[in-house]
């Protein structure tokens, strides 16, 4: 959930929402994969309305990877044994599993230095200039 990842990163809901909004990386960083706590679809490309075609190509792209999305409009829920917790999704995610370009470019969208050849780590927090904040 966008609450989850939040607790997880050190964030918030509404601070999660927008990176999803504004992934570049879509879909391979797939920001659709996240809910709301109430297991409802959330928001997709800045859309929150139920019945938007933003939402709907949201469950579609769900249900094509075999998640079960029950209802219709503002009653649409994604089933429980669906949902994983953004701890347990990192946990399960290795470096090598990431594909090279899309670590070099998530490295330099950050600013990170050397990000053409060495790969960025997710809790690297350096500036811009390579100097670590203190």
């Amino acid at each position: 959930s966008y609450g989850s990842l939040a607790q997880h990163l050190g964030s918030s809901a509404r601070a999660v929402g927008g990176a999803m909004r504004a992934n570049p990386f879509a879909p391979a960083v797939p920001c659709h994969r996240c809910l709301a706590a109430d297991l409802s679809l959330g928001g997709f490309s800045g859309e929150s309305d139920p019945l938007s075609a933003a939402l709907s190509r949201k469950r579609r792209m769900l249900e094509a990877e075999g998640v079960v999305v029950e209802g219709r409009g503002a009653a649409t829920r994604a089933a429980r044994e669906c949902f994983i917790d953004a701890a347990e999704a990192a946990a399960r995610v290795r470096e090598e599993d990431v594909p090279p370009e899309l670590a070099r470019a998530w490295a330099e969208r950050r600013g990170v230095p050397g990000a053409g050849g060495k790969r960025a780590r997710p809790g690297d927090k350096r500036r811009a200039d390579g100097a670590r904040p203190h």
